[in-house]
């Protein structure tokens, strides 16, 4: 089909930090090489979860798990700031 790559990456949390009467939240990414890395966000309604969608080059599958949930928090970390949890 010519999509490339399309990966989800869950993170759990202790709690929602992020506005839960939003279903999902996107980010646009400054430069064109990271234009798929962690660009939409859907939320779990019943649950303090989080669900990163990487698509094309951004979703290199030999990526380790940690570098790839530093990047997804280095994004929350920028939308929602002091609110994202550390690490």
């Amino acid at each position: 089909m010519g999509f490339g790559n399309f990966n989800k990456v869950v993170l759990i949390f202790s709690r929602p930090f992020w506005d839960v009467t939003q279903n999902y939240f996107g980010h646009l990414n400054h430069s064109r090489a990271s234009r798929g890395e962690m660009f939409m966000f859907t939320a779990l309604s019943k649950a303090p979860v989080l669900i990163a969608m990487m698509a094309g080059e951004a979703a290199n599958l030999e990526a380790p798990n940690e570098v790839i949930v530093r990047k997804a928090m280095n994004v929350l970390a920028n939308i929602f700031g002091s609110a994202c949890p550390k690490g």
